[in-house]
């Protein structure tokens, strides 16, 4: 009878083989902007796409791991969290409100406004980075962009 019940417990609740529909697709991004698809197997299964548009700066990374249980996606977020925290000059944004916790961060260089967003959703971490010149995309528009990636991860959760 308690066979169905979840106790909160590392049960996988995303597919491993789902990765690749786990990430932004096409549809989801401005017009014009061209994918490249990254599979990388190492372990696990990661699966990452990055969109550019020829002639200009805006390019966008949707990325997502799926990993073993949660407790393992919690320590990707963590191990991201630190490698942001290293990196000079990068700011943190508020709580952005993505699965079940998350965190972001921004950077102005040379012109350009850097975006890095990441977070966790059951057995999965995700991650957006998104750069463009300063003042071309609001964090609304990036915020906006990681909740349709993050749409797509819980639509695949079992």
């Amino acid at each position: 009878m308690l066979a169905g019940c979840d106790f909160g417990g590392d049960g996988k609740t995303i597919e491993e083989a789902r990765a690749d529909e786990l990430v932004l697709q096409r549809s989801d991004v401005p017009p014009g902007l061209r994918p490249a698809y990254v599979r990388t197997v190492s372990g696990r299964p990661v699966s990452t796409v990055r969109f550019a548009r020829t002639g200009t700066a805006l390019s966008i990374e949707s990325s997502v791991n799926v990993l073993d249980s949660r407790d393992a996606a919690e320590e990707r977020l963590d191990a991201e969290r630190d490698a942001l925290d290293r990196k000079p000059d990068w700011l943190p944004i508020d709580e952005p409100g993505l699965g079940d916790e998350s965190f972001a961060a921004t950077v102005r260089q040379a012109g350009l406004r850097r975006y890095e967003v990441f977070w966790r959703e059951h057995n999965a971490a995700a991650s957006l980075k998104v750069e463009d010149f300063e003042g071309r995309m609001a964090l609304a528009d990036v915020l906006a962009l990681a909740r349709k990636q993050e749409q797509r991860i819980t639509d695949a959760a079992d």
